[in-house]
């Protein structure tokens, strides 16, 4: 399963066509259009320790959380269904007249070094998966319900459902699981937040004790309504800096569903690490108004700081990126400057067929997915229409001058 994977993630790299662009940007006021406001300094205090017990791991009972609660509509969803059935449309009859493939015909045979099965579906959809690999070679893979430890050999160590591994009475129900590793701290930081989505929503963050996700984690668990006015938060986005977490995510009103803004979480990591007191505050009212910001952290050992980047892309289209900086820790005087930056257009590609199915396979919308920061270059992505309805990998570069 695991090389199957793999090459299907090479095979579509390889032959949808990648557009890449380049963007400079020096943030100085002639530029700026516009901040955000941030709240006052909130304490948060541990909740204890979360131990890993052994878990019989030829054994593995799945314990889903059933709900009949519906995801949140993104804004403008019924605009990116007419904008996909328009170019459902195009695709078809493009295809129907060409006798020729117009995208790259390269080939490429990839080589599987090591492979193993890891964390597996447990048939709750989205998958929602997420993995993190240490310098050490440790690896922490979650899915929509499940957490696992491996090995770099490809043992598992441990696997239990995240209800279980969190063992708090109060939890009932997670989702939008997400891992990341800090290389800088050499530690590991997992997010989850409570299911369904209401305005009693809880962020739930755990620090790794060590570099060992065995030696356990600290766990805290911070508000997600924290303007407290009946919104609930979702579609989570993480990154670090030297000093910092930061956590973004869209607030929903309740029970609509109704978007109302994205909101920025500038956290204290180190406290985390230690288990003291978090400290933290959040931003709003974000010029600009995006939908989904992307926080990036450094791309290779190290960091980089004080403060982070964010970018955020227009879900349904746009010739505009969204850059933002946070210009200093919380123990500084941060501001939360925002620039426009124009690009070549993109939107929303077609749905695409499905072979021995009238269902076709939903991809989203434009709404930038994963990035990272590396010598003074903002890297990240998205997909988007590549020509005539076809879906493909936009990457785009934006080269940071301060």
């Amino acid at each position: 399963m695991k090389k199957i994977f793999i090459y299907i993630t090479l095979h579509f790299l390889f032959f949808l066509t990648v557009s890449g662009q380049e963007q400079k940007v020096k943030p100085d006021e002639s530029r700026k259009v516009g901040g955000a406001t941030k709240s006052g300094i909130i304490k948060t205090e541990c909740q204890g320790f979360v131990n890993s017990p052994g878990t019989d791991l030829k054994w593995r009972p799945i314990l889903t959380h059933k709900t009949t609660s519906l995801r949140p509509k993104v804004p403008d969803k019924e605009l990116i269904e007419k904008i996909k059935s328009e170019k459902l449309k195009t695709k078809y009859l493009k295809s129907n007249a060409d006798t020729t493939d117009e995208k790259s015909t390269m080939t490429i045979t990839p080589v599987v070094g090591t492979s193993y099965m890891a964390n597996t579906s447990n048939g709750s959809s989205p998958l929602d998966n997420s993995l993190a690999i240490s310098n050490g070679g440790w690896i922490v893979s979650v899915a929509n319900k499940t957490i696992e430890y491996d090995d770099m050999n490809g043992n598992t160590v441990y696997y239990n459902d995240l209800i279980s591994f969190i063992n708090d009475a109060s939890i009932t129900g997670v989702c939008d699981p997400v891992v990341i590793y800090d290389a800088a701290a050499d530690r590991f930081i997992f997010f989850c937040q409570t299911s369904p989505i209401t305005s009693n929503s809880k962020i739930l963050l755990f620090f790794s004790k060590t570099n060992n996700p065995n030696n356990g984690w600290w766990y805290y668990k911070l508000t997600g309504n924290p303007l407290d006015d009946d919104e609930g938060f979702d579609y989570p986005k993480l990154a670090v800096s030297t000093n910092e977490l930061y956590v973004t995510g869209n607030l929903f009103y309740e029970p609509a569903g109704t978007f109302d803004q994205a909101i920025l979480y500038q956290i204290n990591k180190n406290n985390g690490y230690s288990g003291s007191t978090l400290h933290w505050q959040y931003w709003y009212d974000i010029s600009g108004s995006p939908f989904t910001l992307l926080p990036v952290s450094y791309g290779q050992s190290g960091s980089y700081g004080p403060g982070c980047y964010l970018v955020s892309t227009i879900h349904s289209g746009s010739s505009k990126i969204k850059f933002y900086n946070l210009t200093d820790d919380m123990s500084g005087n941060p501001s939360l400057d925002h620039y426009n930056v124009s690009t070549p257009s993109y939107s929303s590609a077609a749905n695409s067929w499905q072979f021995g199915t009238t269902c076709k396979l939903d991809n989203g919308d434009c709404r930038a997915l994963s990035g990272f920061y590396l010598n003074g270059i903002i890297h990240f992505v998205f997909h988007s229409d590549i020509g005539n309805g076809w879906n493909g990998i936009n990457y785009n570069w934006i080269m940071v001058s301060i």
